[in-house]
């Protein structure tokens, strides 16, 4: 879920723009879901040598000049050595400082008594209270819910500077040393082949580079596929076409870069499942045709979310005249694709 802090900081902990990144990870097959808040302490932007000025360096250098033909066909194996040893990117700018990381591991359940509102303001008031705390924050205190303290888990990291956090005032430590031992949380790559000079060695450079990345975007293609396989009701044998076509693209020299984009895109859409529909519950809403203390479910209305069961209900239609009459449904808040209007139970 998305979480806007909005808030900012006293002590220059963070940087005057308080730079809030957000991130939501959703566990597949799990009783739990992951919420995290990112904040940035910018103690300096780098713009580095331009690319036009920065020597290659001697090692690779000599490695070219010694070891690679002017065709990649001619020896492949020398190409992937050299990416191999120093690598297809270079940083041309970077962001350098700290990092506060706040990681919340909440029980599925939560989301049966608290609406997602409620969870992110709590995860929200978890991290300016923390920041209180020690000083880095000069708001009021936030008022937690106590079922959302007895079902998250909490995880605080730290990146960049040097303190011993564990100390009561190790806090101010560790941002006072932040700028004398920056760490780089953004930057902007340039590939390495701007630094090498125009030529069919540039030329050949450039193309073993897209092989390099093509073969390992087809060994993901290849992991992601197994695991799906490894778990899979249905579906196996139409994976298992992707994974014949995967392992005949990695045998050749050089793949065919549309056919590789063109088959991880049809993997992508056919074994991942959206981030929406993670948001997609199956309901069913009741009422009593009868006793009033019959169907009993909360506001009549009892969902499960995707992964999970509902909460157990109570009918007492044994003992008591009418029953319940019941509707089914598949609701998702928010936009879908078209083709989710035609899903049936």
């Amino acid at each position: 879920m998305a979480i806007d802090a909005g808030v900012g900081l006293l002590n220059g902990m963070f940087s005057a723009s308080t730079n809030y990144m957000k991130a939501q990870h959703t566990i597949a097959n799990s009783s739990k879901f992951v919420t995290e808040i990112f904040a940035h302490f910018s103690a300096l932007q780098a713009d580095l040598v331009p690319y036009w000025e920065l020597p290659l360096g001697k090692s690779p250098s000599t490695f070219i000049d010694k070891f690679l033909p002017d065709k990649y066909e001619a020896n492949p194996a020398k190409f992937i050595e050299f990416i191999e040893t120093f690598g297809t990117h270079f940083i041309s700018r970077g962001h350098y400082g700290g990092v506060f990381r706040l990681s919340f591991n909440l029980q599925n359940q939560l989301r049966y008594t608290m609406s997602d509102t409620q969870i992110k303001a709590d995860a929200k008031g978890t991290f300016f209270n923390i920041l209180k705390a020690n000083g880095a924050y000069g708001g009021e205190t936030v008022k937690i819910t106590e079922s959302f303290k007895s079902q998250s888990e909490l995880t605080e990291f730290y990146y960049g500077g040097i303190a011993n956090l564990l100390k009561p005032a190790s806090w101010k430590d560790w941002w006072d040393s932040v700028s004398g031992n920056p760490w780089l949380f953004k930057g902007q790559l340039e590939p390495i082949t701007k630094l090498i000079p125009d030529g069919p060695k540039n030329v050949a450079i450039t193309k073993a580079i897209e092989i390099y990345l093509d073969k390992a975007y087809l060994n993901d293609i290849l992991r992601s596929a197994y695991s799906f396989i490894s778990k899979a009701k249905i579906g196996a044998d139409q994976v298992l076409t992707y994974v014949t076509r995967t392992q005949e693209l990695l045998a050749q020299v050089i793949p065919d870069h549309r056919l590789v984009g063109e088959l991880g895109s049809q993997v992508k859409e056919y074994i991942e499942t959206p981030e929406w529909f993670y948001q997609a519950k199956l309901c069913y809403s009741w009422y009593p045709d009868g006793d009033g203390g019959q169907c009993s479910a909360s506001d009549r209305l009892l969902c499960a979310m995707v992964n999970s069961m509902t909460p157990w209900y109570r009918d007492d239609t044994d003992q008591r005249g009418g029953g319940c009459r019941m509707k089914w449904g598949i609701v998702q808040q928010g936009l879908t694709p078209n083709w989710f209007n035609q899903v049936q139970i």
